[in-house]
């Protein structure tokens, strides 16, 4: 829930570009793009855990990233497409390294962004139908037995990569 309180700070550099933050609190990202870096740190004590270089065309990320990225182990499970948006998912839905777990059948416009550290969609719970496009470095991995509808297309500057097989674990 948003209270537009400022609740703590990040101390950041003038370049950067954008915050993007976990649905679930864990994880901010901070992205500094004139140096190709995400800045990783922890959403609740904002202690920095580390960095990500960003690869490619490091441009290509900003307009992919908005308020919330999807990171870590446990999976943003939303019931439904307004979840989505009372989430604060705007255009994109940004995978580095997490899954989405839908609780019911979705349909949505937004696109998927799969950052260097891909992501998992299960379907076990539910259909998930993308009119938006893909586009990200990283690995879509998909697993469960619902399906996945894709009607977008994929950037050809860096297309993801689907897969079937499970994430390597970590």
């Amino acid at each position: 829930m948003s209270t537009n309180t400022v609740i703590n700070t990040i101390h950041v550099s003038p370049s950067v570009s954008g915050i993007a933050y976990a649905p679930d609190g864990t994880s901010v990202w901070v992205l500094d793009l004139p140096n190709t870096v995400a800045h990783h740190y922890d959403g609740v004590t904002l202690a920095f855990l580390g960095q990500a270089s960003i690869v490619s065309d490091p441009y290509s990320y900003e307009p992919f990233i908005g308020p919330n990225i999807i990171v870590g182990n446990t999976p943003y499970q939303p019931a439904g497409a307004s979840d989505l948006d009372t989430a604060g998912f705007l255009d994109w839905i940004p995978f580095n390294g997490g899954s989405l777990a839908p609780g019911s059948a979705i349909t949505t416009s937004r696109g998927l962004s799969f950052l260097a550290g891909g992501g998992t969609i299960d379907t076990s719970a539910g259909n998930l139908t993308v009119s938006g496009n893909m586009v990200g470095e990283g690995t879509a991995f998909l697993t469960g037995s619902g399906r996945i509808m894709f009607s977008g297309t994929a950037t050809p500057r860096a297309p993801a990569t689907i897969s079937s097989a499970p994430p390597p674990s970590s």
